[in-house]
C-alpha cells in the first residue's frame, strides 16, 4: 500500500518498497511451508510412522542437542493414516514441550505394535511439573492446550492417553 501511494504520488523510491515488501512476502511463504511441512511432513505418508518420527527425533536432538534413545518395532507397519498422523503429532507436541519446560538431557522413545493394538511412550529425564497445575498469567487463569490436544486425539481413535511426571 505504501508503495501504490508512492507511485501514485511519482516517488521514486516506490521501488524499494516494493522491494521490502516481495521480500516479506517471500519469508512469510516459506514460513507458511515449513508449518505446512511440519504439521504433516511427507516421509509420513510416503514412508510411514517410524522414519517420520525418526526425521522428526533426529532432526530435534541436532536442534537441541538432547540424545535420543529410540526402542520400536514398528519399522515395517503401516498403520491407517489418522493413527500415524495422530502419534506423530503428539510426539512433535511433546518434544516441543520438553524443549520449551524439561530441561532434559536424554528422551526416550518405546514404540509397539502388536495384535492389541499401538503403544507410544516418550519420556525424558527432565525436571518434572505438576500435571494438573494451572499458571497464572496476569491475574488470568491460563493454561496450554497441547496436552488436551493430544488426549482429545488419541481419545477420539479409540485410544487412551496417559500423563505421568515426577
Amino acid at each position: 500500500e505504501r508503495a501504490m501511494e508512492r507511485i501514485a504520488k511519482g516517488d521514486r523510491g516506490a521501488g524499494d518498497d516494493l522491494t521490502r515488501g516481495g521480500l516479506a512476502l517471500n519469508e512469510a511463504i516459506q514460513e507458511v511451508r515449513r508449518i505446512s511441512h511440519d504439521l504433516r511432513p511427507s516421509v509420513l505418508d510416503d514412508l510411514g510412522l517410524l522414519p517420520a518420527l525418526n526425521s522428526l527425533l533426529d532432526e530435534f536432538s541436532a536442534r537441541t542437542g538432547i540424545r535420543v534413545e529410540r526402542e520400536t518395532n514398528i519399522a515395517d507397519r503401516r498403520m491407517p493414516e489418522q493413527i500415524e498422523i495422530t502419534l506423530y503429532r503428539g510426539v512433535q507436541e511433546s518434544l516441543t514441550n520438553i524443549e520449551r519446560h524439561a530441561d532434559a538431557s536424554l528422551i526416550r522413545l518405546h514404540a509397539w505394535c502388536d495384535d492389541d493394538g499401538v503403544r507410544l511412550t516418550l519420556e525424558d529425564n527432565g525436571c518434572g511439573f505438576e500435571t494438573g497445575k494451572r499458571l497464572r498469567d496476569g491475574g488470568r487463569t491460563a493454561r496450554g492446550i497441547g496436552l488436551t490436544t493430544m488426549r482429545e486425539r488419541v481419545e477420539l481413535l479409540g485410544g487412551s492417553f496417559m500423563l505421568r511426571s515426577e
